[in-house]
């Protein structure tokens, strides 16, 4: 039975209808490199660089994580060294209209961990000038941290000084130096809360703040055994710094931290003759940092 006129009208209509929009959902989403950038292996500021591409160049937008888009040489564009990669938000232009939903990704979260190296200058300055003839002082340590899609990180660590100095006893507002050996272990242990800014670039600042618990040891021997005194207090810091990627998922970080310990340094200790109360100081350390 043949169909009718306004059938087959209706038919034709849909069929166009079916493949403009099969066109359509296969049609690339163009975008064009507004400056000179880098393309990267993941989404992340400091993830390994795969290729960099000049302004004006071509390129097809594939998905989204964070602040990256996914992207692949577009058809016709100079021949480049990788199929696939990742580029700024910031860095490009949609010259078709862009994806509405379906084409977003969860960003990475990063798990890693670190080993640093140290130096304290003390803000109690006249007492460990008093107990180490200086009041800078070594210190070693290490820690673990866990940076969100968001770019907050937690990271939990510790540190230790320890030094010999001679023995030195108060007498009223006086010091007398003894010749007996005497041992401070200085001991923080902290929990850290930041934000680390991972824009495109190898170099990655961040800032970061939180509490501690800072064990305050001395030993020194007595005439009939050796003789420890042992506390703890608490404290609190602030720090920032910088990161370097120098291989794939590791990185060097320089930071300055300054925390403040209020009270720690009391009777019968020699603090108070200096009137110094703090156990706190400003530290200079290098981080070496490995994990993905």
């Amino acid at each position: 039975m043949p169909l009718s006129r306004s059938t087959s009208c209706a038919i034709v209509s849909l069929l166009a209808l079916l493949v403009s929009a099969t066109v359509s959902a296969q049609a690339p989403i163009r975008v064009r490199a507004t400056r000179a950038s880098v393309v990267r292996e993941r989404p992340r500021g400091d993830s390994v660089v795969i290729g960099r591409v000049p302004a004006g160049t071509m390129l097809e937008f594939q998905s989204q994580s964070g602040r990256y888009y996914e992207v692949t040489p577009a058809p016709g564009s100079p021949s480049m060294p990788w199929r696939r990669g990742w580029i700024y938000v910031g860095d490009v232009e949609f010259l078709d209209a862009r994806p509405q939903s379906g084409k977003a990704r969860p960003a990475d979260l990063m798990i890693r961990g670190f080993g640093q190296v140290s130096g304290t200058l003390f803000t109690a300055h006249d007492s460990f000038e008093a107990l180490f003839d200086s009041s800078f002082g070594p210190m070693f340590g290490a820690g673990g941290q866990v940076v969100f899609p968001n770019r907050f990180f937690v990271q939990g660590s510790f540190e230790r000084f320890r030094k010999t100095g001679g023995r030195v006893i108060v007498a009223g507002e006086q010091l007398f130096s003894v010749s007996v050996e005497n041992t401070v272990t200085v001991t923080p242990v902290l929990a850290t809360v930041g934000y680390r800014d991972d824009r495109s670039g190898r170099i990655i600042g961040y800032g970061a703040g939180g509490i501690g618990w800072h064990m305050l040891e001395e030993s020194s021997p007595s005439l009939l055994n050796e003789e420890t005194v042992r506390k703890g207090h608490l404290g609190f810091h602030v720090s920032g710094g910088a990161e370097f990627q120098i291989a794939p998922f590791i990185w060097l970080a320089g930071e300055v931290q300054w925390a403040t310990v209020p009270d720690a340094l009391g009777e019968p200790g020699i603090g108070p003759v200096f009137d110094e109360k703090d156990l706190g100081g400003t530290t200079f350390g290098f981080k070496l940092i490995v994990g993905r």
